[in-house]
């Protein structure tokens, strides 16, 4: 599967609106609506990045989900659906495969690794060897093909860089570790597309309660329509 064009999306999303749960729907017209804005701001790295996030968000994250659960143990359930219903392994081709250089970049280094940031507290090193051991479990998880287990560990650098933003300790547009934003950037751009088309093959699974419902349905139909009418993308 080539990365399907948002435009591709938005058509089989029309398909599926009159027949899908109510929350499948939800999730897809609030994943696709900040696929647009990543498309509208992609020549913005630092802004693209953080849309493609929440529409990584939209996907993902349950309403129903108990609230001491882990936002880690919520998307690595959510990896392991996609990587059931990915039969012909069209993420890893795109991602692991095509996008090596860019997940290298990302598990290479210290500024996206959690226990670096948190080791600077304290003064400690322990975050090295780590660090190793994890590059190492990403070695033999390429070489097995695990797509869950290559997820599980790209998503927690990306988280890293989601928090540097979000949590205001990043500059906008600031050259700075900007090789990781990029690769990151890059990474999700290829990523949401194809995760929104697996989901899309599967309206018969349970994808779970969407954050804060509306209190009636709406025609989303009209209102993806509306979105491109507004940016222009139709």
């Amino acid at each position: 599967m080539p990365v399907p064009p948002l435009s591709q999306l938005d058509e089989r999303f029309q398909h599926l609106s009159c027949t899908i749960d109510v929350n499948f729907r939800m999730r897809l017209r609030r994943a696709l609506s900040w696929m647009h804005a990543a498309q509208i701001y992609r020549q913005d790295v630092d802004i693209a990045f953080i849309t493609l996030w929440i529409a990584f968000n939209a996907c993902y994250a349950a309403g129903g989900a108990d609230k001491h659960t882990k936002t880690r143990n919520v998307y690595e359930h959510f990896f392991r659906k996609l990587a059931q219903y990915d039969k012909d392994k069209y993420l890893w081709r795109s991602v692991c495969c095509a996008q090596r250089e860019s997940v290298l970049v990302l598990i290479k280094s210290k500024y996206t690794f959690s226990p670096y940031w948190n080791a600077k507290k304290d003064n400690s090193i322990e975050w090295a060897p780590r660090l190793k051991k994890t590059q190492e479990f990403v070695i033999q998880s390429l070489q097995k093909e695990d797509l869950e287990a290559m997820l599980s560990v790209v998503f927690d650098r990306l988280y890293v860089i989601r928090n540097q933003i979000m949590h205001g300790g990043a500059a906008h547009g600031v050259d700075y570790n900007r090789k990781m934003l990029t690769a990151g950037h890059r990474v999700l751009e290829v990523m949401m597309p194809i995760i929104i088309a697996i989901m899309m093959t599967r309206p018969d699974v349970d994808w779970g309660e969407v954050y804060f419902p509306i209190d009636k349905q709406c025609d989303y139909g009209r209102l993806l329509g509306s979105l491109h009418k507004n940016t222009n993308l139709k």
